[in-house]
């Protein structure tokens, strides 16, 4: 859709998209910076079949580093996750723009709300991941009531585990499997790192979890503690992997 009376010859388009201006933003600040953070929220604007078009508004986020990049896709899968909590990333196809290994779709509530990803090498010098999410789909998503828990009478205990898997393997698929192992009196679990090499075999990787439960109505004993944990282990290992505690 054409603009009748743009500020700029080179903004006579209404915006399909965040991406372009959040693209030349990075490139812009890249010049200046060896790391920052950046966001927009904006509308696209779709043509429809008759009537005015349609405009939905989209929040992007943007994360830069010129060296040591590679915990921007984990922050930023962080942000989805305080925004929409049980969110997931799946891999994906890349877009041409995007890095070919480091594309994913966001997942709520069974629907893709959004996309992560990395801008391909030839587009950035270093390392700039994105996050771009569908605040309609997100807000016609979220609960009309939001639930409250009390607060908790009684302290939790963690502890952490570690599971050896492909190195391909999704971190996410292997929380999945840790928390129907625990059954419900775990009340969270925190992806703490993954570590490759000497003395872990070639292939494989550990990817360690910290993992915290509760009671209700008690403080649990070490007894019931060790229980629980013993029960994880043991399933893990059912389904054939190895855990280093």
């Amino acid at each position: 859709m054409r603009v009748a009376n743009p500020i700029a010859a080179d903004q006579n388009l209404m915006r399909l998209s965040l991406l372009p201006g959040i693209y030349r933003n990075i490139l812009d600040n890249a010049r200046h910076f060896e790391s920052f953070r950046l966001f927009e929220i904006g509308r696209e604007i779709h043509m429809r079949e008759a009537g005015l078009p349609d405009e939905i508004p989209h929040l992007a986020v943007a994360l830069y580093r010129r060296e040591d990049g590679a915990a921007g896709l984990g922050e930023l899968k962080r942000v989805a996750e305080c925004l929409m909590h049980g969110a997931e990333v799946r891999p994906a196809a890349a877009r041409p723009f995007e890095h070919p290994a480091r594309a994913a779709e966001v997942l709520w509530r069974e629907r893709v709300v959004g996309r992560l990803f990395e801008f391909h090498p030839s587009k950035v010098t270093g390392r700039a991941a994105v996050l771009d999410l569908d605040l309609r789909l997100v807000q016609s998503l979220r609960p009309r009531e939001k639930g409250y828990q009390p607060i908790r009478r009684f302290p939790s205990s963690a502890f952490d585990l570690s599971v050896l898997a492909a190195m391909r393997e999704l971190v996410g698929d292997l929380q999945k499997r840790l928390v129907e192992a625990a059954g419900p009196l775990l009340e969270a679990i925190e992806y703490q790192r993954q570590y490759s090499g000497p003395p872990i075999p070639e292939g494989r990787q550990s990817v360690s979890f910290r993992l915290t439960v509760a009671a209700g109505d008690h403080t649990l004993s070490l007894e019931e503690i060790g229980a629980i944990r013993s029960r994880i282990i043991a399933e893990m290992e059912r389904q054939g992997y190895e855990l280093r505690v």
